[in-house]
């Protein structure tokens, strides 16, 4: 029984050691790194562009106006905690205008088109409706 004793006040400073290294560890650990404002224009745009590309030019006539797909964008960055006032200006608007033009330009097929943007736009698609 003494040795039982003996081992347990034994383990108490090994045990204060271990959680001053873990607080301290975890004190000092960084929050992720916040994504840039233009990262999250073009990320945003690009969202933009393809469902309005996909609605005009691919028979996508579930997929509501610009206004609507904008503002569901806007509330999915907002989910990230995104600065939505910073985001929601005229610059999102001309960064979708201009994706969406580069879209259009784009060399391959409209059906090549539209099924990569069907592709790559399910999961922004799925939540909209």
């Amino acid at each position: 029984m003494r040795l039982l004793f003996r081992a347990a006040i034994m383990m108490k400073p090994l045990c204060l050691a271990l959680s001053a290294l873990f607080l301290l560890t975890a004190c000092q650990q960084r929050p992720a790194p916040s994504v840039a404002q233009e990262t999250q224009v073009q990320q945003l745009s690009a969202l933009i562009a393809a469902a309005n590309w996909l609605r005009d030019n691919c028979a996508r006539s579930d997929i509501p106006d610009t206004q609507r797909v904008t503002a569901h964008a806007l509330a999915q960055a907002q989910a990230r905690g995104w600065n939505t006032r910073a985001i929601a200006s005229p610059t999102l608007a001309l960064a979708a205008e201009q994706r969406y033009q580069a879209l259009s330009d784009d060399n391959q097929t409209p059906t090549e088109k539209c099924a990569a943007l069907n592709a790559s736009a399910v999961p922004f698609l799925q939540q909209l409706n």
